[in-house]
């Protein structure tokens, strides 16, 4: 064959540049994921577990809450989903994703999800599973690449900045779309769920957190309140309604000692106002 002759189908496959996203918090939701990109609502979620990765709520968000975050540690594994994304869709996550970091995943950390069914969820020929066959010199290892987004400060839940329950509704509401068995991975393998009082807040009537389902919250909210009783019984117990003029006051003191984004009370403010509004167009229609 000489060397101007086109490539067969198969090599040319290989050849594509593969980016997928490790999505372990509010990613897993397709509904979440859309409105960061219409066209992600309906990619491919593929269930996965990432070795030497542990889940833990950490994330301090400039929006005044704790939002999930990850942390390398040997034996540590952590389930989530592998999303492919292009180019561009990488950069609106970047984006999105403003107070991680975005770092690489070794291939041969990922696994398949031992409880999972395999011949439901899996496919030997998935670009991640192939690249791991260093044997094949027909694949291109090089242009598979697997990103983590990893908190840059990682800070743990407190009064100024608590675990939203919206924001846990999302989470859980994306391992739902895998099985029930994937939420409750999920809850078991998190660390950092805080069992001080006013450190985790039922905001569901006054969502803090920006890409908040209400609609859904309320449905489904009593089914998710046992999953998690189910494994963080205690830690449930110390949730506190949410109280936005209590959490203002501690943005307002956590500011004073720049520990929190002057943009933060402006967020709270804004969403308060909101669902005030929308209570208060409801309470028309009735």
């Amino acid at each position: 064959m000489s060397s101007n002759s086109p490539e067969c189908p198969e090599k040319q496959r290989h050849r594509k540049p593969h980016h997928y996203v490790f999505g372990y918090g509010s990613l897993m939701c397709p509904e979440s994921r859309s409105i960061t990109n219409p066209n992600l609502i309906k990619r491919e979620a593929l269930p996965v577990v990432i070795q030497d990765v542990e889940r833990v709520w950490s994330a301090r968000s400039s929006r005044g809450f704790t939002a999930m975050g990850v942390r390398f540690r040997k034996g540590a594994e952590c389930t989530g989903v592998l999303i492919e994304v292009k180019a561009d869709e990488l950069a609106d996550l970047d984006i999105r994703e403003a107070v991680y970091n975005r770092h690489p995943i070794q291939l041969d950390n990922i696994d398949q999800v031992p409880f999972l069914e395999e011949e439901e969820f899996y496919d030997d020929n998935h670009p991640v599973f192939e690249a791991q066959d260093k044997s094949n010199p027909e694949l291109d290892h090089d242009n598979v690449k697997v990103w983590i987004y990893m908190q840059k400060d990682p800070m743990e839940a407190d009064q100024s900045h608590p675990i939203p329950q919206s924001y846990v509704d999302i989470i859980i509401r994306g391992c739902l779309t895998i099985s029930e068995d994937f939420a409750r991975s999920f809850i078991e393998t998190t660390h950092g769920w805080k069992d001080d009082e006013d450190h985790w807040v039922d905001d569901r009537e006054i969502p803090i957190y920006q890409r908040a389902d209400t609609d859904y919250s309320e449905k489904h909210g009593e089914t998710i309140d046992k999953l998690l009783e189910e494994h963080v019984e205690d830690e449930l117990q110390e949730r506190v309604e949410y109280d936005p003029v209590e959490h203002l006051d501690a943005l307002a003191d956590a500011l004073q000692q720049d520990k929190a984004h002057p943009r933060a009370i402006k967020h709270i403010v804004t969403r308060v106002k909101e669902a005030a509004l929308s209570s208060s167009e409801g309470e028309e229609e009735k």
